[in-house]
């Protein structure tokens, strides 16, 4: 899929194994507060927003990166890029509900 954006920021459709990393520590979040299976339905119905809501993600980092980790902030952003990775991701997410 291309977004039209330039390769450095273009994700893969494999991601990061840092980035894949940072799923339990997203997912553990999400099960904390109850928002595992509502955010694992977002990410796997929302198709084309969720490349919208990357770009939003993209511009934002100079402004949240001293609130938020810009690492993570980045992978997220790719993550949501990335229609196989969302997918691989809400599937992490449904996956971690079972158990």
């Amino acid at each position: 899929m291309q977004t039209g954006l330039p390769h450095s920021l273009h994700s893969t459709t494999q991601p990061a194994e840092t980035d894949r990393q940072l799923w339990p520590v997203w997912g553990g979040a999400l099960r904390r507060w109850g928002l595992s299976h509502l955010a694992a339905t977002i990410v796997e119905s929302a198709g084309p927003l969720n490349v919208l809501l990357a770009q939003v993600l993209y511009f934002s980092q100079p402004l949240v990166q001293p609130a938020v980790s810009g690492k993570g902030l980045a992978a997220l952003a790719q993550l949501l890029d990335d229609p196989q990775q969302a997918a691989q991701f809400a599937a992490f997410l449904r996956e971690e509900e079972r158990q």
